[in-house]
């Protein structure tokens, strides 16, 4: 367990009210702009505390499951930032993610949490496939527990 981030999976019935029903209707939208049958799945608040260090170089999707989808699919994952200085690291780079900004990369990109002067907090999701069968994205591997 990490001391230093946790997260807060949204639930079905929190996912279809007020403002956490626009944020998740924004990213389905955006998403869809890239692969149209991407569906938003396992919506969940992440919050990092402040000096807790960079997290262990992960993919949020593992190859595994990547080998379950026709070669032309892949999973996704969006972080949707809510707070100035939301950063993630890639290939020993620093990636800034200005508030109200959402990246959207591959699932199985590897990838670390950055560390954090303040506290921050953004929102994080897995993309897949609804129409796909057997087709189901798991708990995001490398992300802190629930």
């Amino acid at each position: 367990m990490d001391p230093k981030r946790s997260q807060s999976v949204i639930s079905t019935k929190e996912q279809k009210k007020g403002i956490v029903k626009d944020l998740l209707n924004l990213c389905q939208d955006t998403a869809q702009n890239i692969d149209a049958e991407w569906i938003v799945a396992i919506p969940a608040f992440l919050h990092s505390h402040i000096n807790g260090g960079d997290q262990e170089i992960h993919q949020d999707i593992n190859n595994n499951d990547h080998k379950q989808l026709p070669k032309n699919k892949q999973f996704g994952v969006g972080l949707l930032a809510f707070d100035k200085g939301t950063k993630l690291l890639v290939k020993n780079k620093i990636i800034h993610i200005p508030i109200g900004f959402l990246l959207i990369m591959k699932g199985d990109m590897m990838h670390a949490g950055a560390d954090y002067s303040q506290e921050n907090y953004r929102l994080h999701f897995i993309l897949q496939y609804q129409k796909i069968p057997g087709n189901y994205a798991k708990q995001c591997s490398g992300c802190p527990p629930m």
